[in-house]
């Protein structure tokens, strides 16, 4: 059986879909999904296709589902996370277009500082799926934001597992032996400041070490941040730049379409959700500073997010791609107050909470 989350909520829209996500070994086919990369990052190598035995991607993609499923409860139930009727509005909590159905759904647990969370799962007619949990803490607390990506694209595992920094590390200058250049200015010495605390709290040696790990499992295919797309939009009246959003454990993967290749994609995601669940289970209290600083580039660093995804979304989903991105986005607070003037409109605050 599929999982509840990559389904419509009727029993007959499921029956269906199960029908859709199997549809390879059954060899149905509803037409081509044009592919994309995944959000805010690109591919290192040139698109290739690759030939898989139908019968054992049906059976990954029901594994990918069940275990982004199970990590989305997990979040849920140990959080104490409360369901937000959003993804409603724009018709997105469950739907079925373009070859795709699944559906996204909206939570909150301010009292666990969790200021958002989504929760999205596609399956597509041609076996392709997309399964994505994006949670942002509040200021209160300085542990970084999760964001986790899971599917099927390209005869190939998708695999993502990031965690945003809420302050400027700069960690877009790092080299490729891991190192930063010595800090140069009172900016660079305030980054290198945040990068030394975020790796004693959370970046740690041991978590590296899992990263290292994954990145090296059999046949994987690193994926490179898009300078251009992970960029956090300053201040414009200060000429400012925020930095990237990624953190230096992004773990961004291309995996074989394969058992082994779900495994260890499921167990990252396991792995990857518990490590943050860890930290939040006793996370320490900003200070008032910290707090208002957190605030401010969490606005920037959602609204640039949300931007690169709406128009990954949009190539690969079409015009109800943007719907679906807004949907996931979720509220943003006063974020929607940095766009006004970019002829983007302002984030959706209709329920008039901000």
């Amino acid at each position: 059986a599929m999982s509840a989350a990559c389904c419509p909520r009727s029993a007959k829209a499921r029956a269906g879909l199960v029908l859709i996500c199997l549809s390879p070994a059954l060899g149905l086919r509803l037409g081509p999904v044009p592919h994309t990369r995944a959000p805010h990052v690109r591919s290192c190598r040139r698109v290739r296709m690759h030939t898989v035995d139908a019968s054992v991607a049906s059976v990954v993609a029901i594994e990918l589902s069940r275990a982004h499923e199970a990590t989305l409860q997990r979040l849920v139930d140990t959080l104490g996370m409360e369901h937000v009727e959003f993804a409603e509005r724009y018709e997105c909590d469950r739907y079925d277009q373009g070859g795709f159905a699944g559906a996204v759904r909206s939570y909150e647990a301010p009292r666990s500082n969790v200021a958002w969370c989504s929760g999205l799962a596609l399956c597509g007619a041609d076996g392709s799926s997309l399964h994505a949990i994006t949670a942002w803490n509040t200021p209160t607390v300085d542990v970084p934001a999760l964001r986790t990506r899971l599917g099927i694209s390209d005869g190939m595992i998708d695999l993502l597992i990031d965690y945003l920094p809420r302050l400027n590390g700069g960690y877009e200058a790092c080299g490729t032996d891991g190192s930063f250049p010595e800090p140069d200015s009172r900016g660079a010495f305030a980054q290198a400041g945040v990068r030394s605390a975020y790796d004693k709290a959370f970046f740690t040696r041991e978590a590296r070490e899992w990263h290292a790990a994954v990145s090296a499992s059999a046949g994987a295919e690193r994926v490179s941040p898009d300078p251009e797309s992970s960029r956090v939009a300053g201040r414009r009246q200060f000429g400012e730049s925020a930095g990237v959003s990624y953190g230096p454990l992004l773990l961004s993967l291309r995996l074989p379409l394969t058992d082994a290749g779900a495994e260890v994609a499921v167990r990252a995601l396991e792995h990857g959700a518990g490590q943050w669940l860890r930290w939040m289970a006793d996370p320490a209290r900003s200070s008032w500073m910290s707090n208002r600083m957190q605030y401010d580039r969490d606005c920037q660093v959602r609204q640039s997010v949300y931007r690169a995804e709406a128009a990954a979304f949009e190539g690969r989903f079409g015009e109800w791609g943007l719907a679906l991105a807004a949907a996931n986005a979720g509220r943003h607070d006063q974020a929607g107050h940095n766009t006004l003037g970019l002829g983007l409109g302002i984030v959706d605050d209709s329920d008039g909470r901000d």
